[in-house]
């Protein structure tokens, strides 16, 4: 079964490069007509031809543009919000500097958590991650408490 994450990045993905094959084709089909004299009459219709493939040029860039960088950190904004919901005290975490710990008090924005036995550090929720982990094992902590004993 493939991970709903992983299906998303390919649907992600498979749009991107429909995005930027529109481009290729818009932007080929934009340029086209620039190699062939007007004639008489048609410089009207030329006109509003290239007005029109450079809107349309424009709309695909901004739509790309949407599709590679604005929609995939919405996504992991949108992920990252998720998980700061559901943190409860106990909770496993990582700090963005690579700290593991157990969150131990929510304040607000603040999140204390516990390192050891006697230290504590307080963290914006920002730089709240959650652990990553090796292949098979279920928390840092096991992994820390099966080396050390």
């Amino acid at each position: 079964m493939i991970h709903e994450s992983a299906m998303n990045r390919y649907r992600n993905r498979t749009l991107a490069y429909l995005v930027l094959s529109l481009l290729i084709v818009g932007a080929i089909s934009g340029c086209a007509h620039l190699g062939g004299q007007p004639q008489q009459g048609a410089q009207t219709q030329s006109t509003s031809f290239f007005l029109f493939n450079t809107l349309y040029f424009f709309a695909l860039v901004y739509l790309g543009y949407y599709m590679l960088i604005l929609r995939p950190k919405i996504a992991v904004e949108r992920d990252h919000k998720e998980f700061i919901s559901g943190l409860k005290k106990g909770s496993e975490v990582m700090t963005s500097g690579g700290i593991y710990g157990r969150v131990s008090l929510i304040q607000g924005e603040i999140i204390t958590i516990d390192i050891d036995t006697n230290s504590r550090l307080r963290v914006h929720e920002e730089f709240i991650q959650q652990p990553r982990l090796a292949a098979g094992s279920t928390t840092a902590a096991t992994q820390t408490k099966s080396a050390q004993g």
